[in-house]
C-alpha cells in the first residue's frame, strides 16, 4: 500500500467518524453532515476491458436519500490519461449501491481510483460557506494491461 493510498484512507476515515459523531445527535444540521459507508471494490485488480462491482452498505448513520438518486462512477488514471465516466448507476434510499462496471479496455494500467460523484463528499464548505477540500467518496482499483 502507497503512502497515498494510506493518506487518502486516513483521511476518509477520519471523516467518516466525525460524520458518525455528528449524526449522533440527530439535529437537522448533522444529518446533512452523515456520509456514506465506504467503498468496496471487487476485484481489487482487473484486466482492462473487464467488469468491477462498486459497492456500499447503507448509511451507519440517520443519512438517507430521497427515491431515484445517482452516483455517477469515474475512472480516474491520474497522471496517465484523462478521467473516464464509467456510468450512472441508481442508490437506495438508505445510501445502499451496488454497481457493475467496465473498464475500459483503453484504460492505462496501474493504480487508478473509482470515484463517485452525487454523494455528500461532493458538498464541502470551507470557512462563510466558500467551497472548501474535501476528501473524496472514491476507492484504488489496480488496472492490469489486457492479455
Amino acid at each position: 500500500m502507497t503512502a497515498v493510498t494510506r493518506l487518502i484512507m486516513l483521511i476518509a476515515a477520519l471523516g467518516c467518524v466525525l460524520a458518525l459523531d455528528a449524526c449522533a445527535t440527530g439535529s437537522p444540521a448533522s444529518r446533512a453532515a452523515c456520509l456514506p459507508s465506504p467503498l468496496h471494490i471487487d476485484p481489487l485488480r482487473v484486466e482492462a476491458g473487464r467488469t468491477v462491482t462498486v459497492s456500499s452498505p447503507a448509511f451507519a448513520c440517520r443519512g438517507g436519500y430521497s427515491a431515484g438518486h445517482r452516483y455517477t462512477l469515474i475512472l480516474g488514471q491520474v497522471g496517465r490519461s484523462a478521467p473516464v465516466r464509467l456510468g450512472v448507476f441508481t442508490v437506495s434510499r438508505d445510501g445502499a449501491f451496488r454497481a457493475v462496471a467496465r473498464i475500459p479496455r483503453g484504460a492505462s494500467p496501474g493504480q487508478s481510483y473509482v470515484i463517485v460523484r452525487g454523494s455528500p463528499f461532493d458538498h464541502c464548505t470551507g470557512t462563510n460557506g466558500v467551497s472548501g477540500s474535501c476528501a473524496g467518496y472514491d476507492a484504488t482499483v489496480y488496472v492490469l494491461r489486457r492479455t
